[in-house]
């Protein structure tokens, strides 16, 4: 039985290596957690697993493996009582942010279940009288020495240090082509939608409402005009076989809701003098744009990667992006084009007013549709 939890602890520890960016990622969530600690705890937990296992089947120290397997499931899962206890939701009260707290929390009774099951399979090695013999696999071969041991720690460490950079930089390159199709498809749709519209880019909410109230699936919606950038989903649903969580919406691991992380600029909705601070007046100015008043383009965004602002460490290095000629690429943070610095102004324009302070690259051009985004492709 010890031999079974420490297998299931030496594949826990392997599988963490193998993925350290996302087990690190999914260690963010834990609000209470030391700054700088992070990537201490990160890296000790696979490595304290794999350590402990390998001690275990080297049968160099079987009592000392025991000891270490357990007080490492001990002391990470009263981390994650801890967490459930005393976490709390981000304060910016993002819907992307707040998803995946609730899932860490969901995901942490998991965890303490299962090791409050490995620990009873190790307990009783760990437990053991000093000089009290370990149950051992029968017909087990000679013992590795505890240099030895060590000696093929080691190594796999350093083998694992070779490989994780690459397997982690081909999973990042996978993770940026998914965001990369689905803004080129959202891009089409779009495309689409103008020659329904006589070449109208999608302005769903009214200009000269408080709100606009959508239902999707019988759930009530209301959007100030501009929260249509990150929730185009809801009214746009007609052209994703009418469903208003669909797949395209979000990645593959995301919880579906009513938004979208793949950003619609609100220069589609509003005059260009709108976005230009010499001509801008006000809300008068609200209204839909045209296809043929778009000046550039491939260059013009039509869709921003909130996401790639999400997945990457500061600093902020770049974001996939979609172009009105329905082309997108990866756009490093030096080629764009500096927004309008006060986004939609001081008019009531969404459901939470600060965000139409907050500009942002591609979301609030300057010029509107007729100024780039990029200099140039």
């Amino acid at each position: 039985m010890i031999s079974l939890g420490m297998m299931i602890l030496l594949g826990a520890g392997v599988l963490k290596l193998l993925d350290l960016t996302e087990f690190a990622r999914s260690l963010s969530s834990w609000s209470y957690l030391p700054n700088g600690s992070l990537v201490i705890v990160a890296l000790a937990v696979p490595i304290g697993e794999v350590a402990a296992s390998g001690l275990w089947f080297s049968r160099a120290a079987p009592r000392l493996a025991c000891r270490l397997g357990l007080g490492l499931l001990l002391a990470f899962t009263l981390v994650y009582a801890g967490h459930l206890a005393l976490g709390h939701a981000p304060e910016c009260r993002c819907f992307g942010k707040l998803s995946a707290y609730a899932n860490s929390r969901g995901a942490a009774w998991i965890v303490i279940a299962r090791n409050a099951v490995l620990m009873l399979l190790i307990a009783p090695g760990a437990l053991a009288r000093k000089g009290a013999p370990v149950r051992r696999p029968a017909g087990a071969p000679a013992a590795f020495t505890l240099i030895e041991t060590i000696l093929v720690v080691a190594i796999v460490g350093l083998l694992l240090t070779l490989v994780l950079p690459s397997l982690s930089g081909a999973r990042d390159a996978a993770r940026r082509a998914g965001h990369l199709s689905r803004l080129r498809q959202h891009a089409t749709v779009f495309t689409n939608y103008g020659m329904d519209w006589d070449d109208y880019f999608p302005a769903p909410t009214d200009p000269d409402a408080t709100y606009t109230v959508f239902y999707p699936n019988g759930e009530v919606v209301p959007l100030g005009y501009f929260d249509v950038d990150w929730r185009w989903t809801v009214p746009m649903a007609p052209y994703y076989d009418d469903n208003a969580l669909h797949p395209s919406f979000f990645p593959p691991d995301d919880p579906a809701w009513y938004g979208t992380m793949y950003y619609y600029s609100c220069t589609f909705i509003a005059d260009p003098r709108f976005w230009n601070p010499k001509t801008r007046t006000g809300p008068e100015q609200w209204r839909g744009t045209r296809g043929d008043e778009v000046l550039y383009p491939a260059l013009k965004g039509l869709f921003f990667n909130m996401h790639d602002r999400a997945e990457v460490p500061p600093p902020f290095t770049g974001a996939g992006a979609a172009f009105v000629d329905a082309s997108a690429e990866f756009v490093k943070a030096e080629r764009f084009r500096p927004w309008y610095p006060n986004g939609e102004g001081p008019w009531r324009a969404r459901i939470h007013p600060s965000m139409s302070l907050q500009g942002r690259w591609l979301i609030h051009t300057i010029d509107g549709v007729r100024g780039r985004d990029v200099a140039s492709r």
